[in-house]
């Protein structure tokens, strides 16, 4: 009876171990139950090897098996445990990024997202095999997946897949897609912020639509240089429906509206206009305001006991090239919505924004603010005068009322994520944490791309000499002096 349970936990132990193998290849999402199968064969299987080890080694002493069959054995029990071993290794294994640069290591917005993923998500790279970026989506993918077991990756040529890529409609290298439970979503790109903001797209239940006021000579949504094409580009990237709002047509704002942005009307709003902006936000909604001038759409801001500064704000210590009336900003007051944010941004001909409200009843936080010499500019020679007091001021605040019904962004300048400017610094960056911060997203990101670094070799005149002595004379020299060593040594035998 005690033979047959060992037979029988022997046999056990191979089906647990194909098991695992099994399962490793059809479900590689469930790696627990490769590993607990795997754990399982193994313990069996060494087992069963110590039980039996003085029969393996009774039948070694025989002539006629010695070759046959317990080498044959012994070797395929060893390879069977290392197979084993090696499917629990490759489920749970340390990485360790010794780079400079972290190339190897996933930004804090991705490890984020990678936390709140609870189901499958499939990801495919279509590139051209061979490719530095082909191999650099490998190290990509493998770094998400070591993170999350329910990322699953896989890595094509495009022009060996025709098939799969005309399933997924894919007509261009370095093009990835997120596969997940809402259906899939793809772009183009072959790094973290690509696969970062896919990921997101994926887990959403809808697209957050944000609208743009227009028809009061606010900025355009075009290519012009003072318009705002690159930053709806950047939006809809990440997963965002942007479109454009004219109140003098639609006669109000319309219900799925996530986010509406008024940027620097040069006009005048309707009271009708001011109003329905009004019953939009006091109906749960989110607005962000980028003004100029401190009379831009004066009425909606006393409504939220906001306003701008008379003057314009001016720092001579954090100069962005163009002079004191960019202040560039380096710093951020702790809030959530710059957690984690540490980019340079400028604001050309920025306003401080002011409120004057009941502080019991809202909260106000400026969230990008300057530096202790910075001064309202009253008389534009761009010095500061006894008159001008230095000190901390707010480019850009948001206002919450009690149980945050209701979001309000107010940014003093409008240019700074205009085509002129939003590739300069985190521009960009900003505005788009702060879309995240006013819809509740808090993840869409753009990730700044990892490069090498490169560390020049210096060398002096005389660290070049020794080097010109080392290679022709004195590395051929310690050769030649090693082979009559040993031709004298052999020669003394």
């Amino acid at each position: 009876m005690r033979e047959g349970l060992k037979r029988v936990l022997g046999i056990a132990g191979i089906i647990a171990g194909f098991g695992a193998i099994f399962v490793s290849a059809l479900w590689p999402e469930r790696p627990l139950i490769v590993v607990v199968l795997s754990g399982i064969s193994v313990v069996l299987l060494v087992w069963f090897f110590l039980s039996y080890f003085e029969v393996f080694k009774a039948y070694s002493r025989k002539r006629s098996t010695h070759l046959r069959l317990n080498s044959i054995l012994m070797v395929c029990v060893v390879l069977f445990i290392i197979v084993v071993l090696n499917l629990i290794v490759g489920q749970y294994y340390f990485r360790f990024d010794l780079t400079s640069m972290r190339r190897f290591s996933l930004s804090p917005v991705s490890l984020t997202v990678l936390e709140k993923i609870d189901a499958p998500v499939k990801v495919l790279f279509f590139g051209s095999e061979g490719s530095r970026r082909f191999e650099n989506m490998g190290y990509l993918l493998e770094a998400y997946r070591y993170h999350n077991k329910n990322i699953l990756y896989e890595l094509h040529d495009l022009d060996r897949v025709p098939l799969l890529a005309k399933r997924y409609e894919i007509r261009e290298y370095d093009t990835v897609v997120v596969e997940g439970r809402n259906g899939f979503f793809k772009d183009r790109g072959a790094d973290e912020q690509t696969v970062t903001n896919l990921l997101i797209r994926a887990m959403r239940r809808r697209n957050p639509v944000v609208r743009f006021l227009q028809g009061h000579e606010e900025h355009p949504l075009n290519e012009e240089r003072g318009g705002y094409s690159r930053i709806v580009q950047i939006l809809e990237r990440s997963g965002f429906r942007v479109e454009a709002l004219y109140l003098t047509e639609s006669g109000t704002v319309p219900h799925d509206t996530d986010v509406l942005v008024i940027a620097s009307p040069s006009k005048g709003l309707s009271d009708d206009e001011v109003e329905s902006i009004k019953r939009y936000v006091g109906g749960g909604g989110r607005l962000i305001l980028l003004l100029d001038r401190p009379d831009q759409v004066a009425p909606l801001l006393e409504w939220f006991y906001l306003r701008l500064s008379e003057y314009p704000v001016y720092d001579e210590q954090s100069i962005a090239g163009i002079g004191p009336s960019a202040p560039l900003v380096r710093e951020y007051p702790g809030s959530r919505l710059t957690s984690g944010f540490h980019q340079s941004t400028f604001f050309p001909g920025v306003h401080e924004v002011l409120f004057y409200g009941p502080v019991n009843r809202y909260t106000f936080r400026g969230f990008v603010q300057t530096t202790e010499h910075s001064w309202y500019e009253k008389n534009g020679d761009g010095k500061r005068q006894n008159d001008e007091e230095a000190g901390y001021q707010r480019l850009a605040a948001y206002l919450v009322p009690g149980g945050e019904m209701w979001r309000v962004v107010v940014f003093g300048d409008s240019d700074f994520i205009s085509n002129a400017y939003i590739e300069v610094g985190g521009n960009g960056e900003l505005f788009l944490r702060t879309l995240n911060w006013i819809t509740g997203e808090g993840l869409l990101t753009s990730i700044a791309k990892k490069s090498g670094e490169v560390i020049p070799l210096f060398i002096t005149g005389k660290q070049l000499r020794v080097i010109r002595l080392l290679g022709p004379i004195a590395i051929p020299t310690v050769i030649g002096l090693a082979g009559f060593v040993v031709w004298f040594w052999r020669r003394r035998l």
